[in-house]
């Protein structure tokens, strides 16, 4: 039994897509790391994460997002991020913009004014961010995320194209890159759900390839496919797809995604450093990233991607889990 339990939410959305930050009524968590505390969260408190995202009361699109006291003590906040099926993601950029609102508007951030600037702690490492102010409101939020890569790119076979190339880009999360137009299917909403669904069997594709022997990918899995129209006039189309279903769409362009994705443009040498582009998302809503310098990771090339986007402010207040309801810990019915 978990017993009562009284949690503060805010629930922000980033271009269309929801987060939902839990600032208040967790329990302690211990760790010397995010990746500890948001391990501990999970070990210890799970029935929390699945009660509040999960249905009844879940935020059934979009993710979670835990703040915390920093691991680092250079950093402002710590916050891990969490859904209904994952109880750690290691970075969410639309995510964090959505965080740095949220703690602007419960004052746990000041709202100096022009700008103010933040560092929060996540289990990818530290983020350093910047939001700009006007009338003590947000504007936009700037990020410097997580070290960006591309590995290479492994064969796609679907039936009726031909064969495909998936580029495997690294921003905290993995990615499979494909080109649309080469999918015959339009690249629109109106197609968003046989887009789901192709880039379900895609990603299998995937990874069963990465997972094989004989793959030089030192990257074994991705967690999702990024569709992608051509970049033209500094602007990009994409369409992320974590999972088949209508759950698995990001309505945004993705901040980790998109970071990948810059890594990959850089690589192929189709941007410089410090050109921004425009990523824009299969519902028209937009980041704006750069790749800001090179840097060794891991024994990777990588760029550090710096992200621009805006959140706004949806809802707060306070979710309760009676020990009483039977569905306290919630529950998924499949999409």
């Amino acid at each position: 039994m978990m017993g009562d339990k009284k949690i503060s939410v805010i629930d922000s959305h980033t271009g269309g897509m929801p987060t939902r930050l839990l600032i208040d009524g967790l329990p302690p968590l211990r760790g010397s790391t995010m990746q500890e505390k948001a391990d501990c969260f999970e070990r210890n408190h799970s029935c929390i994460r699945t009660g509040i995202f999960r249905e009844p009361r879940g935020l059934l699109r979009g993710v979670g997002a835990v703040l915390t006291e920093p691991a680092d003590p250079r950093a402002d906040w710590g916050v891990f991020f969490l859904d209904s099926d994952y109880p750690c993601i290691p970075m969410c950029g639309h995510g964090l913009i959505g965080v740095i609102v949220s703690l602007i508007h419960q004052g746990l951030i000041s709202a100096a004014r022009g700008g103010t600037s933040v560092i929060i702690d996540t289990p990818a490492g530290l983020v350093k961010a910047e939001a700009t102010i006007s009338e003590d409101q947000p504007v936009s939020v700037t990020f410097e995320n997580v070290p960006a890569y591309w590995c290479g790119s492994v064969p796609v076979r679907l039936p009726g194209t031909d064969q495909l190339r998936a580029d495997i880009a690294v921003c905290g999360e993995s990615y499979g890159i494909i080109q649309a137009e080469a999918l015959n299917i339009p690249f629109d909403r109106s197609s968003v759900r046989q887009l789901s669904e192709t880039a379900g069997l895609i990603k299998q594709q995937i990874n069963q390839t990465l997972s094989a022997q004989g793959c030089d990918i030192p990257v074994r899995h991705v967690d999702a496919v990024r569709f992608c129209g051509p970049l033209k006039d500094r602007h990009i189309k994409n369409m992320v797809v974590f999972s088949p279903g209508d759950r698995g769409i990001d309505r945004s362009p993705c901040g980790t995604g998109t970071s990948a994705h810059t890594a990959l443009l850089f690589f192929q040498d189709q941007i410089a450093l410090r050109e921004p582009v425009i990523h824009e998302s299969i519902i028209g809503s937009r980041f704006t990233c750069q790749a800001l310098e090179t840097v060794e990771y891991f024994g990777f090339r990588a760029v550090i991607p710096q992200i621009t986007g805006s959140a706004f402010i949806m809802h707060t207040g306070t979710l309760w889990l009676d020990d009483r309801d039977p569905h306290n810990a919630g529950f998924l019915l499949a999409d």
